[in-house]
């Protein structure tokens, strides 16, 4: 328990630190490593969540896209729990627990990528749409909380933020730390190659200028 506002930030902040002291780094890498073999092979990468990591997912897209437009380099991030109108058709339709797969079964293309985030890990609709994409062929990134759930045991890559069940609060800023760290290095590594691959393309210019003064010089 705590008396005031002050100790309540001081326990919350170390809880929180702890916990993300407990994250594989490794995970993490191999994580980037998937993402990033989508990207240069221009595939979709789908992020999926429900209430508060819907929100994780947006972010996640968000700084993909912005990643994308400074560096001009191609990648299609989509966050499928953003169509509201979608999401209530298929939820109507066909049920809540199949708003992800109905969309991956039109989407869906061999070598995407999906990341499902959690804190339970046990949400029926990222399940379902976790096993359809990986009864395609297609590789799933769990980023998880609490004990890991049902989809530690389903994705291919799991970031697991162990922490005592109900704590929402520090797994959802945790994981979000985890989407800053995979767009942050994506940042710096798509920015130098769209830098040297503009330098390499002036060089190259350059070059044929050089070269054709010279042939029209011989001449």
């Amino acid at each position: 328990m705590y008396d005031s506002p002050l100790e309540f930030s001081k326990i919350y902040m170390k809880k929180l630190l702890a916990i993300l002291e407990r994250i594989g780094h490794q995970e993490v890498a191999v994580a980037i490593a998937l993402i990033e073999q989508a990207v240069l092979e221009r595939k979709k990468i789908f992020f999926l969540g429900n209430g508060g990591s819907v929100a994780t997912c947006s972010h996640f897209v968000c700084d993909m896209i912005g990643i994308s437009a400074r560096s001009g380099i191609h990648i299609d991030a989509i966050n499928l729990a953003e169509n509201a109108s979608a999401i209530t058709a298929i939820a109507n339709d066909f049920g809540y627990e199949n708003i992800f797969t109905h969309q991956l079964k039109h989407l869906l293309a061999p070598g995407d990528v999906l990341v499902a985030i959690s804190a339970s890990g046990n949400s029926r609709n990222l399940l379902n749409a976790v096993e359809f994409a990986k009864s395609k062929g297609n590789s799933c990134i769990g980023i998880i909380g609490f004990d890991g759930g049902l989809l530690k045991c389903l994705s291919d890559v799991v970031i697991f933020v162990e922490s005592a069940h109900g704590e929402y609060g520090a797994v959802e800023d945790a994981h979000l730390v985890i989407a800053h760290i995979i767009t942050d290095y994506f940042k710096g590594k798509l920015l130098q190659l769209s830098q040297f691959a503009t330098s390499l393309q002036s060089k190259q210019s350059n070059e044929v200028e050089v070269h054709g003064r010279v042939s029209l010089g011989n001449r």
